[in-house]
Formats: structure tokens, sequence, C-alpha cells
């Protein structure tokens, strides 16, 4: 199947189909104090370093890690660098199966893109009708069904920012896609809290207390140049 983009809407709200681009039917509809850091009991620990003895390429280092998204500071964008960000949708700007889109996370938008940095979200999401909801809330490209950790959506919607890998952020709630994909990209990444982590039921908590078992940190991360 093809890739299919769209892009953004124009000042009357259409959307202009995109070149195809190959490779999945992937489609883009154009403060907390602490930090996000788990810490893990002895016998997690005791299983971490089994896991980076057995499946090293697993294993990721989150360049940051945060709480929410809103609390990501332009200034460390700008300490870092950083031109473009490559958001998640669900559970880090929008709750999972909600259209419904935070202030806070609007704002945090506007911030990025009043700092001057290139805002892009690449979601797994299949859903056309959830996608184009979200480009009309957030006034931002949205790409649905990325396949992540595979990077060629990620490389494609580069192409399309005019940036290269080590000027953008993935930012995202998921280690095993988001945070793996970006760090197999060579882009920096930031690892934030799902919007849904206080509804999530037992297993999905226990999942990604798993996922974080292949995240490996400095002991004493902080959230630096918090705004």
């Amino acid at each position: 199947m093809s890739l299919m983009v769209l892009n953004a809407p124009n000042s009357q709200g259409h959307f202009s189909a995109a070149p195809r681009f190959g490779h999945g039917q992937s489609r883009t509809v154009s403060p907390s104090n602490s930090p996000a850091v788990v810490s893990l009991t002895a016998p997690e620990r005791l299983i971490q370093r089994v896991l980076i003895k057995l499946v090293p390429g697993w294993m990721v280092k989150p360049t940051l890690q945060l709480n929410d998204v809103w609390d990501l500071s332009p200034a460390w964008l700008e300490k870092q660098r950083i031109k473009g960000l490559l958001l998640d949708l669900d559970d880090t700007l929008v709750p999972m199966a909600d259209t419904q889109v935070s202030p806070k996370v609007v704002f945090a938008i506007k911030r990025f893109k009043q700092a001057g940095k290139q805002c892009w979200v690449v979601s797994n999401n299949i859903f056309n009708y959830f996608c184009l909801s979200a480009q009309q809330k957030l006034g931002i490209p949205v790409t649905g069904n990325a396949r992540k950790p595979d990077i060629r959506v990620f490389q494609t919607v580069l192409a399309r920012m005019g940036l290269n890998p080590q000027e953008v952020a993935v930012v995202g709630d998921r280690v095993l896609t988001d945070m793996r994909g970006g760090q197999r990209l060579g882009a920096k990444t930031v690892l934030v809290k799902s919007l849904n982590r206080h509804r999530e039921n037992r297993f999905m908590k226990l999942f990604r207390r798993m996922e974080r078992w292949l995240v490996i940190h400095d002991t004493g991360v902080s959230n630096p140049l918090k705004a």
C-alpha cells in the first residue's frame, strides 16, 4: 500500500492531496515539578540488567523525561538546537479515544510555534476522522497510521519539514513505539507520562511498567530549564 499524505487545511478549511510516498497506508491530515523518571524496585533492576545483556537493541535512553508535554520548555529546545517536534497523539496530546484537547496542550503547541519550532503529529492511530479532528483542534499537521517504531514515516515527514533527525525531538508516552522509533531515527527523544495514566486498567498499567524496564536513565535525572 502507498503512503497517503494530505496537506494541512488551507484558509477555507479544505484539504489537498500531497504526493504518495510508498510503504504503509499512512496519511497526514494536514506544570508539574517532578520528572517522569520511574523508580525501579530491586527485582526490576535485576530484570533490566538481564534485558541489557539479552536485548541491548531494545533498550532506550530518552534525552529527557517529563510528566506532560506542556512541561517541555522552549528554552531547553533552544539549548538543544531543536527546530522541530514530532509529537505523538494518543495519550500524549489527547487521551486515548477522546476527541477533547486540553487547553494546556493547545497553549503548549502555541508556545512551541511562537518559539519558531515546527510541530507535526506522527501517530499510530488508524482512524482518519480522529486525525482530522485532532488536526483541526491543534492547528498542526497530523499523520496517522505511522507504524512506529518504523521510521519511514518519520523520514517522510522530516523531508516535508526540511529538517534532519538531529534537528528534531520525538515526543511521546510509549517506550516501544515513540522512544524506540525516535532513537532509531537518530533524533532526540522526550518521554512523557500518559495523559490517561489515572484511568488505565491494571493490564495497561502493568504493560507500561514493563516498558519502563527498557528505559535506561541516569540517577537523578531532572527537568532542566523549566519555563
